[in-house]
This record gives C-alpha cells, structure tokens and sequence, in this order.
C-alpha cells in the first residue's frame, strides 16, 4: 500500500520515541522562531532527533560515519537542520488550526491521552534528562500528534460513514495467508524438479479447500511439505508460525501488485492461490475487513488517512512551508545535531527497567500500512 510519507511520521515518532534525545543544559529562551512563534529549545532537539534519524536512514554508505557524507547534496548537518526547520514549521501549523478551529478533547480523550504521555515519559525519561528535554517539552510535543489527529478528522468532517466504507472495502482486502517457497535458504531458486513438487503440494492444498478443507486444514500440511521439499528445516517451528494476517491494497495501477489484482478476483470468505515472480506461492483466504463496529472504528483514521491525506498536504504545506524562519545562529551551532546522545539510558536509570513500547503488529493490522495521523510536520 502507498504510505503517505508526511503523516505517518506524527505516530511513528511516538512509537519510537525511546530513539530521541537532546544534549546539553538549556542556554537560550529559544533556538529560533517560526513566524513569529518561539520554539524552545527542549522542542528543537525532540524535532531535531526524527530528522537525525532520518538522515541515518538516508544516507548512502551506513557503515560510514553519518556526518562525513551528504544527502540531496547537502552536508548531513545542513540536511537535519533544514528538516528539522520543515517539521517544525508543520508542527506550527497544527497548533494553530487546532486553536483556529475551536478544537478539544473530551474528557475520555484527554484522560487517555494524559495517560499515553505518562506511560512514555516514563519509558524515555532517562534518555531525556541526561540531555535537558524537559517533562514539559515531552508533553507538548507528545499532544501536537492528538492535535494532528484532530485536525484531520475535522477535514474529513463531509465524508459519511457509507463512502468511508465503501473506499475501505474496495480498495483493501484482508486475508489469512502463507508462502510455500520456490526458492532453498540461500535464496536459490529451487530445481525444476523440486520446483514442481512444490506446484504440486500448493495446487493439492487448493483443491482440498474447494473440496470442502478450511483453509488451515489445507495450509498446514502444505506449509511442512513445502520446506521440507525446499530444503529448510523447520522442526523448531509450527505450521501456524508461517500463517501470517495482513490488509492488502487491491489497487494494481502501477502493476506491481499482481497480488492484490489476484485477491481482488476472490470472494470474501473465500481460498485463493498466487504465484508471486518464481519466488513463492501465495496461498491466501479472503476475509471481512471488519467483524464489527468497533473495528471499523479502530481502522477508520487509517483509512481516511488513505482518502484525503495526499489532498490535505497539498493545501497545508504551502502555508506552512511560507513561515518566516527567524533563528538565533549561537543557538542553532549550540544545538549541534552531532552532540545527539541517542544512547539508552544506564542501567541505574529510572527508564532502564522499561521495555519500549513498539507494537509491529500495527502495520499489518491497520489499513494495509497506512500511517495514523497527519501532515509533515505531523512529523510526530
């Protein structure tokens, strides 16, 4: 599924927000200002670590020393300011449309999101404190994603719950699905021979389904005998580690998603088969995309973000990306990026004991990837 860049990074940044920390004691009011408005700097350093590891993530060589290397040209340092001025400028934004639209949070939200930003101050706070990013700097930083959020729903206000589903239902498929390999554990492609036993097991489970077999009674058996035929060992593993669950986008536009264009000829409910580029075959079961309510509820930001994000950023970010940027050139040296401590916290430390709360189950269980809130400087 298309991600949309910009937004998805308001919740990720949550999600891996044990990653950020600023360094050094707090010398100045502020590090610069975005039209008008002075951004701290506890709120620079929070913003300045997602670009920090963004560029790591950008550059070219990263067994190589980050900052010896460029990125769209720039020096690494000139790219993370520049980065991190863009999602400071979004972050602006968002404040004051959620201030211009006489936005709030009912009691149940604000109770829960009190309770988020406790429960993450104390899993980062070690990281935090060593490098003078206050409590205070986490929360506001922590709401601007709620604010996000909000924001963006109001600009899906006209959309009725019918077209929401209607988008969701034709676009996205959810499917129960495993691999039968065609390929050995080098990543070698199986010999002809072993390559048509694996035909041959992945048809036979196919035709078991359509003779009346549930799709685990099929694909279980077929999973041990294909990589057995293919020549992994998996004694150590059940069947049912290689099922796996996931939305799936249908759209095939581009044509590099056979997959999809091959699940959306299923009916929902029922068994299909894929043989994806020689590598694998694909044996899947179409199900609801939701069972109920509440799980239509859970998805709907996932899939509004699908409907309307690409159309909200092209109004957004020309405003924001025209805010005069007014920055105190001792604060921004001060603030080095390459003084980031991005390092755990001791073991001694209040944080330490703290497992960090990723869930990487939510990509394949949200609408076929997409992100959890809005715009670049969403950046959250």
């Amino acid at each position: 599924m298309k991600m949309k860049k910009v937004l998805a990074l308001c919740l990720s940044a949550l999600l891996c927000v044990s990653l950020f920390a600023g360094c050094g004691k707090k010398s100045f009011d502020s590090v610069l200002t975005v039209d008008g408005t002075p951004i701290t700097p506890g709120i620079y350093r929070l913003y300045q670590s997602i670009a920090y590891t963004e560029a790591s993530r950008s550059v070219p060589d990263a067994s190589k020393d980050m900052f010896s290397q460029k990125i769209e040209d720039k020096s690494v340092s000139d790219w993370i300011y520049d980065r991190t001025v863009s999602l400071l400028q979004s972050f602006v934004y968002f404040q004051r449309e959620f201030d211009r639209l006489k936005l709030s949070f009912t009691e149940e939200e604000q109770k829960q999101m009190n309770e988020t930003i406790e429960s993450e101050w104390k899993e980062v706070s070690g990281v935090y404190e060593k490098n003078g990013v206050t409590k205070e700097d986490f929360t506001v930083y922590d709401e601007s994603s709620f604010k996000v959020q909000k924001v963006f729903l109001d600009s899906c206000s006209d959309l009725s719950e019918e077209q929401v589903k209607d988008f969701f239902n034709k676009n996205f498929a959810l499917i129960t699905y495993t691999q039968l390999p065609l390929m050995d554990s080098t990543g070698n492609a199986l010999s002809e021979e072993a390559a048509k036993k694996v035909a041959a097991i992945a048809e036979k489970a196919l035709a078991e389904t359509k003779d009346g077999a549930s799709f685990m009674e099929a694909a279980l058996p077929a999973i041990t005998d294909a990589y057995k035929e293919a020549g992994f060992d998996i004694t150590s593993y059940k069947p049912e580690n290689f099922v796996m669950r996931t939305y799936l986008n249908l759209d095939n536009e581009d044509g590099k998603n056979a997959l999809g264009e091959t699940v959306s000829k299923v009916d929902v409910n029922n068994i299909g088969m894929h043989k994806a580029d020689g590598q694998y075959y694909v044996l899947f079961q179409r199900l609801e995309n939701y069972s109920s309510q509440d799980e239509f509820e859970a998805l709907k930001l996932n899939v509004l973000l699908e409907m309307r994000s690409d159309e909200y950023n092209a109004k957004a970010e020309p405003i924001y990306k025209a805010y005069e940027i007014v920055a105190d050139s001792a604060a921004v040296k001060y603030y080095d990026p390459k003084k980031l401590d991005l390092t755990e916290p001791p073991v001694n430390s209040a944080a330490s004991a703290l497992t960090p709360d990723e869930d990487t189950t939510a990509s394949s269980e949200a609408a076929s990837g997409a992100s959890s809130a809005p715009a670049d400087a969403s950046s959250k």
